[in-house]
């Protein structure tokens, strides 16, 4: 079981975004898909700063 009081701000938002994702498509689960897009929509984080240093264009 994961101890979410662990994990870093940004990782807490990120698996709550994803919960709403999951939610307001009208999944039971959260799924891959739905955290991979709510760590794309993290304005600051890692993965946007990982993205661009690949030259990928997230929007």
């Amino acid at each position: 079981m994961i101890r979410f009081d662990r994990l870093t701000i940004k990782a807490q938002e990120a698996l709550a975004e994803a919960q709403k994702l999951a939610e307001k498509a009208g999944h039971q689960e959260l799924d891959v898909e739905h955290l991979a897009l709510a760590l794309v929509r993290q304005r600051e984080g890692l993965t946007q700063s990982l993205l661009n240093k690949l030259g990928a264009d997230p929007a």
